[in-house]
């Protein structure tokens, strides 16, 4: 058996990392110049699909992100969850990239101590998913197979690790790739919602 180069796999890692760093770049450059009437239109179908997924549907309690500039909105869904007297639960920021969730109260929310985006404030319950139950994943962009690229800071890839959850990505199909670049460590969405429809993996 060949024995592992560490010269080159320390090469490889390099490799990828850069990979990845040009194509967040690159990705940036694209949402940002994504209509915002097109943007409307996204959302919206990406809404209605999301709302037949059964999964969703059932869930009693749903963990996702709050969607900040061009993301895919989840604020609508956020509303019509919390309205249907579902449980939601939003990412709270920690320091070396940790992460954990609490529930979702409108009234309850601060600016971000370590991001700058908006999440529940110290009153509100922390959360620990149970095995299986869903979570919506955010990412810059996905490909054909179900993996993602992030903002790069890691937060969902350790969460997600240490979780055994039923994870949903929601991309649009103008970002969507054949393949985002991706490690032995990267886990992909078990179902991805684009405007297009519903795919599995």
């Amino acid at each position: 058996m060949e024995k592992a180069n560490p010269a080159n796999e320390a090469a490889a890692g390099m490799s990828l990392k850069q990979a990845k760093k040009d194509l967040r770049r690159e990705l940036r450059r694209r949402i940002a110049a994504l209509d915002e009437k097109e943007l409307e239109k996204s959302n919206e179908a990406i809404y209605n699909n999301l709302s037949m997924l059964s999964e969703l549907q059932s869930a009693k309690r749903v963990f996702l992100y709050l969607s900040v500039g061009h993301e895919v909105d989840t604020r609508r869904l956020i509303r019509s969850l919390s309205a249907a007297g579902k449980t939601v639960a939003l990412p709270v920021s920690l320091p070396k990239g940790q992460m954990v969730f609490a529930e979702y109260r409108e009234d309850a929310l601060q600016d971000g101590t370590v991001i700058d985006i908006p999440e529940p404030d110290a009153s509100a319950a922390r959360l620990e998913p149970a095995e299986g139950e869903l979570m919506i994943v955010p990412a810059l962009c996905f490909d054909r197979e179900g993996f993602r690229l992030g903002q790069g800071g890691g937060y969902y890839d350790r969460y997600l690790s240490a979780h055994a959850l039923y994870t949903v990505g929601v991309g649009r199909d103008a970002l969507l790739m054949d393949r985002v670049p991706r490690g032995v460590y990267d886990m992909g969405v078990r179902c991805l919602v684009t405007e297009s429809g519903i795919y599995r993996f």
